[in-house]
């Protein structure tokens, strides 16, 4: 449900920075109501059926956030990275951008932490345009940890520009 406002005039309506971000879908229809008091029966059009496509990768984003862990331990959920477009879909199309994590340590948090685990030292690869971390774990407990992740552009081109997120 999308409840825009379009300007009218002479018998035309016209709607401007419309956009649909679930893709792909087939079969999509747009239907325009007119806004009627309660009771009255709004007359309404709709557009001929037409289908959306993802668009080009735009962004890395999280399909999946690191979940809670203990000091030493595994995170209990693992990240998924992905390359994404404007609307946030997976572009499937990536087989060869790398991602690699990294741990920031700002100035409130506790200690020397160690980011492990696979695609720490050496980078994991887009299958589908996604990329399942494995086994990642922080060493030390404490709060303020942000996890980078980097892409490098394979064969596909420019990578987008990295998620970032925080997590304790």
């Amino acid at each position: 449900d999308f409840a825009p406002n379009g300007t009218a005039g002479e018998g035309t309506a016209t709607f401007s920075g419309l956009s649909i971000a679930e893709a792909p879908a087939e079969g999509v229809v747009l239907r325009f109501a007119l806004d009627f008091p309660a009771g009255v029966a709004a007359p309404w059009a709709a557009s001929t059926a037409f289908n959306v496509s993802v668009g080009p990768a735009v962004r890395l984003g999280l399909r999946r956030e690191p979940g809670a862990a203990e000091g030493g331990l595994a995170f209990r959920a693992q990240p998924v990275v992905e390359v994404q477009d404007a609307g946030g879909n997976r572009v499937d199309g990536d087989n060869s951008t790398t991602v690699t994590a990294a741990l920031v340590v700002d100035a409130a948090a506790e200690g020397n932490a160690t980011l492990s685990g696979a695609g720490v030292a050496s980078a994991l690869t887009m299958v589908r345009g996604s990329v399942s971390f494995r086994d990642l774990a922080i060493d030390v407990r404490g709060v303020g940890y942000v996890i980078r992740f980097t892409a490098v552009a394979g064969a596909a081109g420019r990578p987008p520009p990295p998620p970032r997120g925080r997590w304790s």
